[in-house]
């Protein structure tokens, strides 16, 4: 399944992404505000094989951003059920540095809230990010999606406790 927007192919993972999935895990921007250090060439791996395996999940959807003209790899984006019988679920992206502050994020995600809402029949979509991720917090705004507030001391990244900041938008408006 892909999800076509003006610039960009939000298409499935498969086999051949592995050596761009592999680059992104270990990327340190991509990481900066989630992990603590570079993840190890086997845990990547089963990480991606486990994309693979779980790809057609209902309840789980991981796309490959690509540039609609080339079909060039930009980065990651999901969406996942968090609580089913209230049809809430989260989203969250990723990209590497240098395809950051052209809208791609802005757009790819857009194109996932309206897959959510109109596809999977969900109700409020929600996503977090480390509250000193400001690019990530100004997607959420620029999607449309309402600040929610500040859960505090929700990880520990490289020894300190950090904030998560939480957005949401509801299906009525969008």
């Amino acid at each position: 399944m892909d999800i076509r927007t003006e610039r960009l192919i939000l298409r499935e993972f498969n086999e051949m992404d592995y050596e761009f999935f592999l680059r992104l895990e270990q990327n340190e921007f991509y990481i900066k505000y989630e992990e603590d250090s570079i993840p190890t060439d086997e845990q990547t791996k089963g990480k991606f094989d486990s994309i693979l395996r779980n790809n057609k999940s209902e309840d789980k959807y991981r796309f490959l951003i690509t540039r609609a003209q080339d079909g060039q790899p930009l980065g990651t984006v999901l969406i996942w059920c968090i609580d089913k019988p209230i049809r809430e679920w989260e989203i969250g992206w990723g990209l590497y540095k240098e395809h950051t502050g052209k809208g791609i994020a802005s757009e790819a995600a857009r194109a996932l809230l309206e897959f959510g809402f109109k596809e999977l029949n969900v109700h409020r979509i929600q996503a977090n990010c480390n509250a000193n991720n400001i690019a990530s917090e100004k997607i959420m705004e620029r999607i449309g999606m309402k600040k929610e507030g500040t859960l505090r001391d929700t990880r520990i990244l490289r020894g300190e406790w950090c904030d998560s900041t939480i957005y949401s938008i509801l299906e009525d408006e969008i």
